[in-house]
């Protein structure tokens, strides 16, 4: 495995990380989770209990074993996209190195009324919510090394663009099919 990088979506809940996942899986060298991390049927149990609680302490070694237990350690880039994971970045960069961040925001109204609709919020919480995602993400762009940021605005007005930033940033990835068709969650 030492050829391989580990990439890592952060991405707040409705906010395009199943779309990016989707782009970037498109690509050869890329190997991805099947469903989000968190939902993989060993770590459910673990990573769904209080997802959000920054303070909770996950086992990490044993998350990292689960995970590589289903990509294709042979392939260059092993890729995770779970929501939470924007949260969790310091445990990240200590299990898994050598690590690159693609950080993405969607504009914050969006964001709230996929969370109103999708878990049936209030207003006040889906705000609330949304703004501690962008206030985390602010954080992140600021303090991680090897991160790309980007907007979901900017991948579906411009995919072909994003995905010259993308193969910019991690050259590994190789050629990815910016005009390859998704079918995503809404």
């Amino acid at each position: 495995m030492p050829n391989s990088s580990y990439l890592f979506v952060l991405c707040p809940p409705y906010s395009g990380s199943t779309l990016l996942w989707k782009l970037l899986s498109t690509s050869q060298n890329v190997s991805s989770l099947p469903v989000e991390g968190q939902f993989l049927p060993e770590l459910a149990g673990i990573m769904r209990d209080k997802p959000w609680d920054a303070s909770r302490a996950l086992p990490w070694p044993e998350i990292k074993a689960v995970w590589e237990s289903y990509w294709d350690m042979d392939k260059p880039v092993l890729l995770e996209k779970s929501p939470p994971n924007l949260i969790r970045t310091r445990d990240i960069v200590a299990n898994f190195q050598p690590v690159k961040f693609v950080v993405m925001v969607r504009n914050p109204y969006a964001q709230s009324e996929g969370l109103m609709r999708r878990n049936r919020w209030n207003v006040n919480y889906a705000a609330s919510f949304a703004m501690m995602c962008l206030r985390t993400q602010l954080h992140n762009t600021r303090n991680l090394d090897n991160a790309l940021v980007l907007t979901y605005e900017s991948l579906v007005q411009n995919p072909a663009q994003t995905c010259q930033q993308l193969a910019a940033f991690l050259p590994e990835l190789g050629a990815i099919d910016h005009a390859a068709n998704f079918k995503v969650h809404s």
